[in-house]
């Protein structure tokens, strides 16, 4: 459309081709097919109102239109519009009784209104503008630009920006958090800057805007400087472990979306953990207290008040001041996949971290592998409805003994083991936050974690199991550690972003 208007060609209204979808009950395709069908090539000349269908014509139409097309199969979608939390009957048909114009009239009186503005502009910067088109994951892609990992743009592009319009993308990207993270160091600091986005997925779930930012970035929104500022205007040492704290708990033991269409999407694990304090470095916080805080993580040691909120999403804005008994938290769980992250990461993290002494120290230690999976039906996780795509996938490795009855009991019992259960015992179970590829329906799952333990795992006749945190439920039966295989790394990508 946009050409067509720069080239000043500019079709009329779609009143036209209503009165043809009536009458053949299909939408025009592209004009280069017109010739392929019988009376197609008609249509300009009726758009133009300069010639009228005779009933031949139509009949002619139809026929050939019954047995040569085919229905659109996309409308047909057993996986996301058979379950509805108030209709479980529904069949997977689309509604027919729906309007088949109304979305394209809307379109059309959109682009009539931005594209005719965006033609005047663009006429009047002749020669002073260039559109890239960059086709990738917004993280992914803003990472690239940051690091200049970016080699196939070419050197004379930006890679930083005075305005970032980020549609609804952050409601798939952890909302707030992320965008501070990755999308606004590419941002020019000024007060021109701006980076924008819109709520489109969920949007009916959020009491008001302190509660939306709140569940992305656990924190008065206020409180989330977006640039490099002074000490003297940043949150205090104890402010910023408390937020630590709470961000780090609600990332290994999450609440539940819940089961309805308007859920909200937390997918960020551990590894954009790690790169939120890397982020914190470079906004102005003191190397040593991010250092030291998550020393305390690695040496399983952290004392605090806080505790992971257990309930449905969204987390109430009153959880920043809730408080519970002083306790030491149990952090081994965990370690396996932190000794991945840091080791892998380890020449690019810029503050002091001390590896324990039975950790991998770089990037070749550390092993991907691959099993095939064979879906479980415990409970909720077995609903052939629930979206097999939702980021609530952990994975679970461990060693079978009395101690651990079955895989919905280990599972089920992750928030005890955060609270000190003792059982499994240290150094027998690890869950894994993030995957290289989770792909149920392909029956694939591929992870990463160090050689050293995944021999040892093999010797000892472990097993993984994945589960969905939102249910508390495993999603498969337990694969035996004999049955994973070794992928060669260097023809795999790096570690996911998140």
């Amino acid at each position: 459309m946009l050409k067509a208007q720069l080239d000043g060609i500019v079709t009329s209204g779609m009143e036209k081709e209503q009165e043809w979808y009536n009458t053949t009950k299909t939408f025009m395709p592209p004009a280069e097919f017109w010739n392929r069908h019988p009376g197609y090539a008609n249509f300009r000349r009726f758009q133009q109102g300069k010639t009228k269908l005779p009933k031949e014509t139509k009949t002619s139409i139809k026929g050939h239109i019954e047995t040569t097309w085919k229905p659109n199969v996309t409308l047909f979608d057993q996986a996301s519009t058979s379950f509805s939390v108030t209709n479980w009957s529904a069949t997977g048909y689309p509604d027919l009784n729906l309007d088949a114009f109304k979305a394209c009239q809307e379109l059309e009186e959109y682009n009539d209104r931005f594209f005719d503005r965006v033609v005047e502009a663009l006429k009047g910067m002749k020669g002073h503008v260039t559109i890239e088109v960059l086709q990738g994951e917004l993280v992914q892609e803003m990472s690239k630009m940051r690091f200049r990992g970016d080699g196939s743009r070419p050197a004379t592009f930006p890679r930083s920006f005075t305005r970032a319009w980020l549609s609804n993308v952050p409601d798939y990207t952890h909302g707030l958090m992320s965008t501070c993270v990755y999308t606004l160091p590419a941002i020019q600091n000024g007060d021109a800057s701006a980076v924008a986005s819109n709520c489109l997925l969920n949007c009916g779930i959020w009491k008001d805007d302190e509660e939306f930012c709140h569940l992305h970035a656990p924190s008065h929104p206020r409180r989330a400087p977006p640039f490099p500022r002074p000490l003297s205007e940043l949150a205090s040492r104890e402010e910023v472990v408390t937020w630590l704290t709470r961000v780090f708990l609600c990332t290994v033991v999450p609440g539940s979306s819940g089961l309805g269409a308007f859920r909200a999407r937390l997918p960020n694990n551990l590894v954009a953990f790690v790169e939120l304090l890397i982020h914190l470095q470079e906004v102005g916080f003191p190397s040593h207290w991010l250092s030291d805080f998550l020393q305390s993580i690695l040496s399983d040691s952290l004392v605090t008040n806080i505790a992971p909120y257990h309930g449905k999403w969204p987390i109430p804005v009153s959880e920043i001041t809730r408080r519970v008994r002083s306790r030491k938290v149990r952090l081994d769980p965990w370690r396996a996949e932190l000794e991945t992250i840091l080791a892998t990461a380890y020449e690019g993290i810029p503050f002091m971290v001390s590896l324990p002494s039975d950790f991998a120290s770089t990037h070749a230690d550390i092993g991907i592998y691959e099993a095939t999976l064979e879906e479980a039906s415990y409970g909720f996780g077995s609903l052939p409805n629930l979206p097999t795509d939702d980021p609530v996938v952990f994975l679970i490795l461990y060693r079978p003994s009395p101690d651990i009855i079955g895989p919905k009991e280990l599972v089920q019992s992750v928030p005890a083991l955060l609270e000190d259960l003792k059982k499994p015992a240290p150094g027998n179970m690890f869950i894994l936050t993030a995957q290289d590829v989770f792909d149920l329906p392909e029956k694939k799952v591929r992870w990463r974690i160090s050689r050293k333990r995944a021999r040892m795992m093999k010797e000892q006749g472990w097993c993984l199991v994945a589960y969905r945190t939102d249910t508390q439920e495993p999603l498969t039966h337990p694969v035996p550690a004999s049955q994973w295989i070794d992928v060669d790394p260097v023809s795999l990508p790096f570690l996911p972003v998140d």
